[in-house]
């Protein structure tokens, strides 16, 4: 069980001081929010309702942010680098000994876009449509070394690369559409549901020293042959693997009182078909689902300039 923490935290001080909170978002390849408000925000505000993009937060909000059209873009820039020293087991005893290497890597900059439209029908409900993306994390490491026994005579190689297989990386990203259809019930309340539709990418190269690791070569190991065991085909530099699957998002929001809203949302697990082009690199043969996934949101609106929103 996953477990998404996002705090945005405003703490009045003196009653002319504010101040703000830590904000702590990192979440592995999940993103802390959707569109480039909630991102500021580290993901706080999914009760608090302002554009199209808010409905893939929060499906329940779509008949309280009108007709609207938002195209947004994220510039992220993650600096990857690493450094190794020497190492006294030098490819000897089975290690694979990397480097001495100081590498940065050579990718920086991702843009992550975002897009939604929402209309409003009659009865008080309304449906949308959102696409975006997750990504960003990809690495490209160019250079450096590796050593280690690749034949199995006892003598360490060394070869080019991170893992003395090539230039190394991977690229992994997503793409998300959300289908939404809401109901406003009174002013008070509404409820959202939403079908999600998935693809997500990957590419690894540079990773085929570690195929005596693998589950292929452990199943064929035979000492008495050469090579000791069936090399893996689907680990190593097999170009881009796609996987698609879907699920559904639910979610309300109400009006507490005038000046403060509660949102609730939660999307199922979302079951994805297996990267097969890497089934020996991930577990259960490439299989790489969605885990589910909880939010809960109370906004106070302080005044009609500030809010302070409380996420969990």
């Amino acid at each position: 069980m996953r477990i998404y923490i996002k705090w945005h935290i405003m703490v009045f001080v003196v009653l002319s001081v504010l101040a703000a909170g830590s904000a702590f978002a990192t979440n592995g390849y999940f993103t802390h929010g959707n569109g480039t408000k909630n991102k500021a925000m580290a993901g706080a505000g999914i009760a608090m309702p302002e554009d199209a993009i808010d409905v893939t937060n929060n499906p329940a909000v779509a008949p309280f942010v009108g007709d609207q059209l938002v195209v947004g873009a994220a510039l992220f820039s993650p600096r990857r680098k690493y450094e190794t020293t020497a190492s006294d087991a030098n490819g000897y005893g089975g290690a694979i000994t990397i480097g001495p290497n100081n590498l940065d890597s050579e990718s920086n900059y991702f843009v992550i876009p975002h897009i939604a439209k929402s209309w409003q029908l009659e009865n008080d409900s309304a449906w949308a449509l959102s696409f975006y993306g997750r990504g960003g994390m990809n690495t490209d490491w160019k250079g450096g070394t590796a050593t280690f026994d690749h034949d199995g005579d006892g003598i360490p190689n060394t070869f080019e690369g991170t893992y003395g297989a090539g230039k190394a990386g991977v690229n992994f990203s997503q793409a998300f559409l959300d289908v939404t259809w809401a109901k406003k019930f009174n002013d008070k309340w509404s409820f959202g549901i939403a079908g999600v539709l998935v693809a997500q990418m990957f590419k690894a190269n540079g990773v085929g020293s570690f195929a005596p690791l693998t589950e292929t070569c452990a199943k064929s190991f035979n000492p008495g042959n050469m090579p000791f065991c069936d090399m893996p085909q689907n680990l190593s530099n097999n170009g881009t693997d796609w996987a698609y699957g879907g699920g559904l998002k639910i979610g309300i929001h109400t009006l507490l009182s005038d000046r403060v809203s509660l949102g609730v949302s939660y999307q199922t697990k979302i079951y994805m078909t297996e990267f097969d082009d890497y089934a020996d690199l991930f577990a259960d043969q490439g299989d790489m689902d969605i885990p589910a996934d909880f939010k809960i949101g109370l906004t106070f609106k302080a005044t009609d300039r500030t809010s302070l929103s409380f996420d969990i």
